[in-house]
């Protein structure tokens, strides 16, 4: 097996699905930051007591957020105003959207049926075309962060005993 692997940055898809508002791609994105993604807290936290005992605490908190970066010029900055906006009118789960942001290229995919547009966005206007900035929350973040070239059997193996199932392509 070669160590060899092919990102393609063109091949990143985030697409949000509204019911009531309807479905977009969303593409426009900035040259140098496309999107960020961090959960808001961590899974587990630490704790040792003054004589040495040592206790991890699961957080099931599985909310997360995204940073879409976007060209100011994007028809997607539209959509993502739309999305707020309908949410801001509302203030229900009426707004509430689903989002999948996935590496084509690899096997990363990150996904949320409950997010909405949380902080509105710096807008500044120059000489040269700028970014906007979108921060997505995400309240059940699903995530699955992989590589983008074949797997060895080591690391096959070790997936398929964690549970999860290997497609061929990346055999």
């Amino acid at each position: 097996m070669s160590n060899n692997a092919t990102y393609a940055p063109g091949d990143l898809v985030v697409i949000i699905s509204h019911e009531i508002i309807g479905n977009h791609i969303v593409g426009g994105f900035s040259a140098n930051e496309m999107v960020t993604v961090n959960r808001a807290n961590p899974t587990w936290t630490h704790e040792t007591s003054p004589d040495g005992f040592h206790t991890r605490t699961h957080n099931l908190d599985r909310a997360g957020s995204a940073v879409i970066t976007l060209v100011q010029s994007s028809q997607s900055n539209d959509a993502l105003h739309a999305l707020a906006a309908y949410d801001e009118a509302r203030k229900n789960d009426e707004g509430l959207f689903a989002i999948t942001i996935a590496d084509k290229s690899g096997r990363s995919v990150i996904s949320s049926n409950s997010a909405y547009v949380s902080v509105p966005q710096e807008k500044s206007f120059g000489r040269e075309i700028g970014n906007r900035t979108w921060n997505v929350t995400m309240m059940d973040c699903e995530e699955y962060i992989g590589g983008n070239g074949k797997l060895s059997k080591e690391v096959i193996s070790m997936l398929e005993a964690a549970g999860f199932s290997v497609d061929d392509q990346w055999k």
